[in-house]
């Protein structure tokens, strides 16, 4: 199973960019791909930063399952054929991709 986040983030310029930079660091080490939006140059839910994930994954829409906590990011997902789960419980959101993926 891949995995991939997909953040809304931009160039922080800021005197706490350290932080936001340890925890795009300790992601990059944990997932498969991390795909930031202002150098993806599209944001979520705009449809072309899941299928740029998608691409670069090499997954076809129908093979993913998104999870968010926003509901129109879920239904973004959707619409490219993506199963999606929205979060409201992590331990209830997890259990579903259980099922959905049959790997615990």
């Amino acid at each position: 199973i891949a995995t991939c986040v997909l953040a809304n983030i931009w160039v922080d310029d800021t005197d706490q960019r350290d932080n936001v930079a340890t925890i795009l660091s300790v992601l990059e080490s944990r997932f498969d791909l991390v795909v930031r939006s202002c150098y993806a140059g599209v944001r979520i839910p705009e449809p072309d930063i899941f299928t740029n994930a998608l691409e670069k994954l090499a997954v076809k829409p129908q093979d993913a399952v998104w999870l968010d906590v926003d509901e129109e990011s879920v239904k973004a997902a959707e619409s490219l054929g993506m199963t999606a789960v929205q979060v409201k419980d992590i331990t209830e959101a997890l259990k579903e991709v259980q099922k959905l993926t049959g790997k615990e």
